[in-house]
């Protein structure tokens, strides 16, 4: 999931629904149709919907408004599932993506000094890190899963967290943000 989908041949984005959960694939950008989008997400007026962007090849700034806009004329709470590097980055920014929204698994990229190489990796807060390191201050936690036994993390720990900090799902028993 955290391969940005084919990169083969870039389509437009179009999305299909299995029950609550929502996957988007294509490019996010000023020529998306997101009224087709609006439709299909009306039913869930109100409610949580899970979303996976996994598939989605870009995203630009002309795109992210517009869901931006789509999200709150809606008034959706969004649970985003396998969130690759870009609305990290791009969801850090305004602090309105911080709103009714939430984190159950993102992509990171990792560094394995054994081979010197970089891969991206699925981490699913509760699972692969602890909520409570979600939720804490200290920036320096690191994902705790065996599959990333021996892998440092490449990234910026203070823009990933930040990004989860806000928008984690706490794990069972740990109530809600």
């Amino acid at each position: 999931p955290c391969d940005g989908g084919s990169h083969a041949t870039v389509v437009p984005m179009q999305m299909r629904r299995d029950g609550t959960l929502v996957r988007f694939s294509g490019i996010l950008n000023e020529e998306s149709d997101l009224e087709k989008v609006k439709a299909q997400l009306e039913p869930f007026h109100n409610q949580n919907v899970r979303v996976s962007f996994a598939e989605v090849v870009r995203a630009n700034s002309c795109g992210i408004t517009s869901w931006f806009r789509l999200v709150r004329d809606l008034d959706l709470a969004i649970t985003y599932v396998e969130a690759p590097v870009w609305p990290v980055e791009q969801f850090n920014i305004s602090p309105f993506f911080l709103r009714k929204a939430y984190v159950e698994s993102f992509c990171a990229p990792f560094f394995d000094p054994s081979t010197g190489n970089q891969s991206m990796q699925l981490v699913t807060v509760g699972q692969d890190i602890r909520p409570s390191d979600v939720h804490s201050e200290d920036t320096s936690a690191q994902p705790l899963a065996p599959h990333l036994d021996g892998l440092e993390p490449d990234f910026d720990p203070t823009e990933y967290l930040h990004f989860l900090t806000a928008m984690a799902k706490p794990g069972p028993g740990q109530g809600t943000p």
